[in-house]
């Protein structure tokens, strides 16, 4: 019986962490396309992305908390929501492709020691505590979400809208 037990455990283990960070995305036609999940890690939101080819496309992408929650080659990135039929905000933190995104992009990480960013991104330690990795930019335009924010030093990134940008 407790090798059974045994067996059993190893192989609920062995379920949870292959179905960890599983998060992806899928070019769509339509957001009637996406599907509703039963967690928010298993629900897919309907956002706009850059595609392979260039030029923006829908995509059903897979909700998530951090990058850990995303494929190996996946980014943790707030978009905003298309027209999801289930969701009701505007922005949602998805699972993206990052071969998609090569500038424009803020993405959160759990900590800025280490300095765990890209090389041409910069980590912004943020005053509501969270951490983002960020692109630098101009305008709000040269970022994929979010708004361009100046740090008051000189700099510009890409962040967030929550506590960065006042109107969506």
């Amino acid at each position: 019986m407790r090798k059974t037990l045994w067996v059993v455990g190893v192989l609920a283990l062995a379920v949870a962490v292959i179905s960890a960070g599983c998060g992806g995305a899928r070019q769509v036609e339509s957001c009637d396309e996406c599907r509703e999940g039963a967690s928010y890690l298993g629900t897919e939101f309907c956002v706009y992305g850059q595609g392979f080819s260039g030029g923006y496309h829908l995509y059903c992408a897979k909700g998530c908390y951090s990058d850990a929650d995303c494929l190996a080659d996946y980014w943790c990135m707030p978009m905003v929501d298309q027209g999801t039929p289930y969701s009701h905000d505007y922005m949602q933190w998805v699972c993206m492709p990052r071969s998609y995104y090569n500038e424009g992009r803020t993405y959160y990480v759990s900590s800025c020691v280490g300095d765990p960013c890209p090389v041409s991104m910069t980590c912004i330690d943020s005053s509501t505590g969270e951490h983002f990795c960020s692109d630098s930019c101009i305008a709000n335009s040269d970022c994929v979400s979010g708004c361009c924010y100046s740090d008051g030093m000189g700099g510009k990134w890409c962040v967030p809208w929550t506590g960065y940008c006042s109107v969506p």
